[in-house]
């Protein structure tokens, strides 16, 4: 069984929707995290382990500090649902992003979608409890829980089961399997060949 520290993140507010965009554009296409510096030290005086990236005015989910974001819930036509924004050039297309994709829906027991969230929706969805899981993804991490959004002075708390949710747990073990066979073949073939 995996122990995970959920993060708790916060919404750093550095640009306007316009200024915005173009930073992350230039920031994501050339993949330059220097400018999201000050933000992470920003969201760690909030008290939070990483930043909550939101574009537009009406908010859209975008990532996690460097992390894709995932959102498990109930959506709003009562489906069960594994949801993360698209990649529409504001994302980055992340390999633990697409094989998270892969995988859940290889298994085939929820919808997996690729579309915007809002923290709207967020907000609605921890009110009416349809909310199951939210994580990042990214080589390092692989997967990590959110514990908390800090948002507008609000924390938002996220749906934890102790530190241990099962999606998270669930895709941690599969894709670590995935990593360490792939390292055992590799190894294995040198070993042989030389």
């Amino acid at each position: 069984m995996a122990y995970f520290m959920p993060l708790s993140l916060a919404f750093v507010s550095l640009l306007g929707a316009s200024a915005k965009s173009k930073c992350v554009q230039s920031l994501f296409l050339y993949r330059n995290y220097g400018a999201s510096i000050y933000a992470q030290y920003e969201a760690v005086d909030y008290g939070c382990q990483q930043v909550l990236w939101l574009y537009g005015d009406d908010h859209q989910i975008t990532e996690v500090g460097t992390m894709n974001l995932f959102l498990y819930w109930i959506n709003e036509k009562g489906e069960e649902e594994l949801a993360t924004p698209p990649l529409d050039g504001i994302i980055l297309p992340g390999i633990t992003r697409q094989s998270i994709l892969d995988i859940t829906r290889q298994w085939g027991e929820f919808k997996v979608s690729e579309r915007y969230l809002t923290m709207a929706d967020l907000r609605l969805a921890l009110e009416e409890e349809r909310v199951k899981e939210m994580f990042g993804s990214g080589t390092a991490c692989v997967v990590s829980p959110v514990g908390r959004v800090l948002y507008q002075g609000e924390n938002l708390q996220i749906p934890c089961e102790s530190n241990c949710p099962p999606l998270v747990s669930r895709l941690l073990k599969e894709l670590t399997d995935i990593q360490v066979s792939q390292f055992t073949y590799l190894l294995f073939y040198f070993i042989n060949r030389y």
